[in-house]
């Protein structure tokens, strides 16, 4: 399964990056995995705004 970095899936998602890692280290995106200080997401994940809305 391919994976793509915080700063790829946020220009993908129009999100911010900070926005993103905030929800990665929450484990709201499903699959998301830290490897040492690095998060990669796999790339069938769903954008995090259409699961969980941040307001």
């Amino acid at each position: 399964m391919p994976f793509m970095t915080i700063p790829e899936a946020a220009i993908l998602w129009h999100i911010s990056v900070s926005e993103l890692r905030e929800l990665c280290e929450n484990h709201m995106i499903l699959g998301a995995v830290r490897v040492h200080q690095r998060w990669f997401i796999p790339e069938t994940a769903a954008c995090p705004s259409a699961q969980h809305p941040l307001s």
